[in-house]
């Protein structure tokens, strides 16, 4: 990953379009919409209040869902959700039977 500097010159340097732009964008982009912000002002595009409360309430969500995947108790959920996901699936594989068999056409 690209630190927020060194993206912005390598999309100055080496996009001229677009679509250039949009790549490094995704690509490089770890910090959140903070480092998008930086890229806009190395861009000369300026940013208004919106799109600096937009980018503040982003990057806010992003850091409160890290923080509630981190712990145990949301471990925990997520693993009874995937076991009854997979339950699910093989109740439904044994009442159906298999419904797709290599070559079986």
């Amino acid at each position: 990953m690209l630190s927020c500097q060194k993206l912005a010159k390598s999309v100055l340097a080496k996009s001229h379009s677009v679509k250039g732009m949009t790549r490094a964008f995704r690509s490089g982009v770890h910090k959140g919409a903070e480092c998008r912000k930086d890229i806009m002002d190395k861009l000369s595009i300026p940013s208004g209040t919106h799109t600096s409360r937009a980018f503040r309430l982003k990057d806010n969500k992003r850091l409160r869902k890290a923080d509630t995947q981190a712990t145990a108790k949301e471990k925990k959920r997520r693993q009874a959700v995937q076991l009854v996901r997979t339950r699910r699936e093989e109740a439904l594989q044994d009442l159906e039977g298999i419904t797709y068999e290599a070559g079986g056409f």
